[in-house]
């Protein structure tokens, strides 16, 4: 895994951050669904606010 002295880490150089959440929280839904469940588009507000609080958090966390 890239440190944040890494100039190309996604996480420490991006501008749009929540544009990168909104990313990661689409990646880490469609990662972890079973096939059941809906594509991200129709997760649901309830869950996309999840998923996009996850990815919150594990961005500051990754900063800290």
């Amino acid at each position: 895994m890239a440190d944040c002295t890494d100039s190309r880490c996604r996480i420490c150089t991006a501008n749009d951050e929540d544009g990168l959440i909104e990313h990661m929280a689409e990646q880490l839904w469609e990662g972890t669904r079973v096939l059941d469940l809906p594509a991200w588009a129709e997760a649901g507000e309830f869950w996309q606010e999840k998923y996009r609080d996850h990815a919150a958090i594990f961005i500051r966390a990754s900063r800290a």
